[in-house]
């Protein structure tokens, strides 16, 4: 089973047994100098909790290999949008990784990391995929205010972690900053089966992180505290 989890008091079943489960939660909090021991994203439990009104519109999602459509799904279910014709979106399988972020970053992060382009009227959601459009060429945009520099940030310096992994998924690593030190993520599709190799120590993650991306021909960029990553061109 794959977990997601939302700031609503909503559950829900998903066709083909994917199971959904909804949590208000918080972001883990960072462990300086920490070496990595890397395990499988999480099966987890069910859990619903009740969501403040001023967290109405914050989300948490944790999913790996989740459609498209099922996120959609819950989006409209419980955000009032109406997503007019997502049947005729590409199958697409996501990940994220976020905690406590507007709904609305998460969705541009989501539809812009796979160069489906969008645009919200009246609460009803318009598709249309430009195969043209590399989500490089996309400008960075910050939704939240008063957010915390992070990731990309001019004179960000992350914490420093030891890192000695061979042949692990790159989603793998991402959730290990993510739990650890605050990473928000959406992974492009075609880069979930990827593999890397790393090995330093007492490196800043956010020079980690850099480093992995640039071996590997990869590309990122950010909407609000959601970086999301995609091939280069």
């Amino acid at each position: 089973m794959i977990s997601i989890f939302f700031n609503r008091s909503y559950f829900m079943q998903l066709t083909g047994g994917t199971l959904l489960a909804l949590l208000l939660c918080n972001s883990s909090s960072a462990f300086p100098n920490k070496s990595v021991e890397l395990v499988n994203a999480p099966t987890s439990n069910l859990t619903v909790s009740q969501a403040t009104e001023e967290q109405s519109e914050l989300l948490s999602v944790d999913i790996s290999n989740v459609a498209l459509k099922d996120l959609l799904g819950f989006i409209s279910d419980n955000f009032r949008t109406e997503f007019v014709d997502s049947e005729k979106l590409p199958q697409i399988s996501v990940t994220v990784k976020v905690s406590d972020a507007p709904w609305q970053e998460i969705l541009a992060a989501v539809l812009q990391a796979h160069s489906i382009c969008y645009q919200i009227i009246d609460n009803k959601c318009y598709f249309y995929s430009n195969q043209d459009l590399n989500p490089s060429k996309l400008s960075s945009l910050r939704i939240t205010t008063g957010q915390k520099r992070g990731f990309g940030d001019p004179g960000f310096k992350g914490n420093k972690v030891s890192v000695d992994v061979k042949d692990v998924g790159l989603d793998n690593v991402l959730r290990f900053l993510a739990n650890n030190y605050g990473l928000d993520f959406v992974l492009n599709q075609s880069l979930q089966n990827t593999q890397v190799t790393v090995k330093v120590d007492d490196k800043p993650w956010d020079e980690v992180l850099s480093s992995i991306l640039k071996e590997h021909n990869l590309n990122y960029n950010r909407i609000g505290k959601v970086i999301y990553i995609f091939p280069a061109s």
